[in-house]
């Protein structure tokens, strides 16, 4: 009876939990809500990280919730999915492709990606372009697949893999397995690659590479540890949990070892242009004097009386979310690059003030060499007032005339507007 009694017992059928019931009813309305809570978490740790929240409506705000949160997510699940994606691909390649998955083959496999993303980063560290574009793709394929026939061939030799059996390759391992190598050898590089390029998209604006480039090193040996780990474990039932579980380390790694745990909201905000984006700010004169007024490093906007309104650059705007419409100035960084890696302190202007907002090129960091042959002093960083660039440098002067439109030439410790010869 006692048997019988706990047989009906575990028989019995668990109670679902209330939200696992609630999203079973209710899925568009589910999701909706995790969507703009998302997107509401991820405005909420940007404008923290700025100081200042703004005033907006629900009904204004709802689009701009729903694009940051799908854009965040989008940015998680790339994060995480460039260390476990390869290595579920090499999980589920079936048993007539066992063979790809033993430890001599997956380290080949790394090779072409670990290669690859090597080369990247030693060419974006010393700012030199060593090989085109253009050309990577195809050196990639053909590493990918030479080694592919090395493996292959080697474990024909060993009777583990079947030969062709006529013609001239007689006794060669098959096409077919070498491509098979080649593509999974090859979709392991581009994930990894996508990974690297996500990283470095994480880096603040004006961050020196040479500072990140440990970090980022130990993101190829991080995420090629798990995509191995990945594709030697033995296969689940459930095995959506664990991608899942394994996506969401990976992407924690990787926003660990960037050291930028807003780097999400951040990137997002950025992308979408609502926030955190190099602009020349245009406004009108009352806009210009605000400006000036509530600025602590001096005039930073410079008046244009024939046109009547005046111009900020370079600037960042901070946030054109609700109102009021919040911007900040940023110096040059002791390595020449602009602006600096710290958003800069919240100005505030209201929208009717503010005429344009133009988007600029940062200023990339010069490398270590060319800081060291440069005659100029960048000891200390270079505070962008208008009323003073005699401390920039013949790059940075030239880079302002581009951006700008400033006329910087000329022995003046100021900066004036520039104008085409026929302009009164």
């Amino acid at each position: 009876m006692r048997s019988a009694g706990r047989r009906v017992f575990r028989g019995a059928a668990k109670k679902s939990p209330w939200w696992q019931k609630f999203f079973a009813e209710h899925p568009f309305r589910t999701l909706s809500l995790a969507v703009l809570c998302i997107g509401g978490l991820q405005l909420l740790i940007y404008f923290l990280h700025i100081g200042q929240l703004p005033d907006a409506n629900l009904a204004s705000s709802t689009s701009i919730l729903t694009a940051v949160a799908l854009l965040g997510i989008s940015i998680f699940l790339v994060f995480g999915g460039s260390a476990v994606v390869a290595g579920f691909m090499y999980l589920n390649a079936g048993r007539e492709n066992a063979w790809l998955r033993s430890q001599d083959s997956l380290v080949l496999a790394a090779i072409p990606g670990v290669t690859i993303n090597i080369g990247l980063v030693v060419q974006s560290l010393i700012g030199v372009e060593l090989i085109d574009a253009a050309t990577i793709q195809p050196l990639a394929v053909g590493l990918c697949v030479l080694l592919g026939d090395l493996r292959a061939l080697q474990l024909v030799r060993v009777g583990e893999l079947p030969a062709v059996t006529d013609g001239l390759r007689r006794g060669m391992p098959r096409v077919r397995d070498i491509c098979t190598f080649a593509f999974y050898s090859y979709a392991w590089a581009l994930f990894m690659a996508i990974g690297t390029m996500v990283f470095i998209a994480m880096i603040p604006f004006g961050a020196s590479l040479a500072q990140t480039v440990p970090a980022l090193m130990s993101w190829l040996v991080i995420s090629t540890a798990i995509n191995l780990d990945f594709a030697r474990s033995t296969p689940v039932a459930d095995q959506a949990k664990k991608l899942i579980l394994m996506t969401l380390i990976g992407a924690m790694l990787m926003i660990t070892l960037t050291q930028n745990y807003s780097g999400v909201a951040i990137a997002s905000i950025r992308k979408l242009g609502i926030g955190a984006v190099p602009v020349k700010l245009v406004l009108t004169k009352r806009g210009c004097q605000i400006a000036n007024a509530s600025s602590s490093v001096g005039p930073i906007c410079v008046a244009d009386d024939v046109n009547k309104l005046g111009v900020v650059c370079p600037a960042i705007l901070l946030s054109k979310i609700g109102t009021p419409f919040r911007f900040g100035v940023t110096a040059f960084t002791t390595s020449g690059g602009w602006p600096t890696p710290e958003l800069p302190k919240a100005i505030p202007l209201p929208p009717s003030e503010v005429l344009s907002w133009p988007r600029i090129s940062p200023l990339e960091s010069q490398s270590q060499r060319d800081i060291a042959s440069s005659s100029s002093s960048k000891n200390e960083l270079r505070p962008v007032s208008m009323t003073d660039v005699s401390r920039l440098d013949v790059r940075e002067k030239d880079w302002l005339r581009e951006q700008c439109g400033w006329d910087v030439s000329g022995p003046s410790q100021g900066a004036s507007l520039s104008r085409p010869a026929s302009a009164p």
